[in-house]
């Protein structure tokens, strides 16, 4: 796995995204797709010595929602979310992405964490920002102590948006940038810039600079391939039981 994960694991967590190596993590809700993606996740689980019954997954309707979950969730999905966050060991949030971005936070004083999925439609309705002030609200975590990391997603290079797309953001420092008569998104940099605002320290912050776009053998990627149906690589984040 990349380096940039390892501001996250000196807290013996366990973190990881998955490649284009360990299958598609895409349910669908058709019995044959379904019945792979979950012999796919439960090898990917196997790795860290997790079982399905752990996860709890969000929906990911592209919402700026958040929830607090626990033990009493495990093996559930959470409808009408895109982010998760729990402080308790054992529970493992996951999410599944092929462009957007996996958003990872934790808080190492209060023993918590969370798994965001942002791409621009959660980014638009503030998720992380959201993520951030629920921790707050729900385990006393004071957004200085938060480590972050952003991991890959499509880079601004591949990520060319229409106008109206690029206006939302424009705010953003640095965010859009124009080329040729073309506009270019940096999802990364609105995600950091949500952080910081609401005290994340820029220091804590960390962002995985692979393009899901460019790297083809790694990852899967909704706008390179455009595939019917989609096939995605899943990030996974949680707390270990203490032994």
């Amino acid at each position: 796995m990349p380096d940039i994960f390892s501001s996250l694991r000196q807290y013996a967590i366990i973190v990881d995204v998955s490649t284009k190596a360990d299958g598609n993590m895409r349910l669908l809700d058709e019995p044959e797709n379904d019945t792979a993606v979950w012999k796919n996740r439960e090898v990917f689980l196997k790795r860290h010595g997790i079982a399905r019954t752990q996860l709890v997954r969000p929906e990911m309707r592209h919402t700026g929602n958040v929830a607090v979950v626990g033990a009493q969730h495990s093996g559930e999905r959470i409808s009408n979310t895109d982010g998760l966050l729990t402080n308790e060991q054992g529970v493992f949030l996951m999410v599944t992405m092929a462009d957007c971005l996996p958003v990872f936070l934790y808080d190492p004083e209060q023993h918590a964490c969370g798994l965001i999925h942002a791409g621009w439609r959660g980014l638009d309705a503030d998720i992380v920002t959201t993520g951030v002030v629920l921790m707050q609200r729900a385990f006393g975590t004071k957004p200085q102590d938060i480590r972050m990391v952003v991991g890959p997603g499509i880079g601004v290079d591949h990520y060319d948006v229409e106008d109206e797309r690029a206006k939302v953001f424009q705010h953003y420092r640095g965010a859009v940038e124009k080329r040729n008569a073309k506009q270019y998104l940096n999802l990364s940099h609105v995600a950091h810039q949500q952080a910081e605002r609401v005290g994340v320290r820029g220091e804590h912050i960390r962002i995985d600079s692979t393009c899901t776009a460019c790297a083809r053998d790694m990852y899967f990627s909704s706008r390179r391939d455009r595939p019917a149906p989609l096939q995605t690589q899943m990030a996974l984040m949680g707390m270990p039981l203490s032994t």
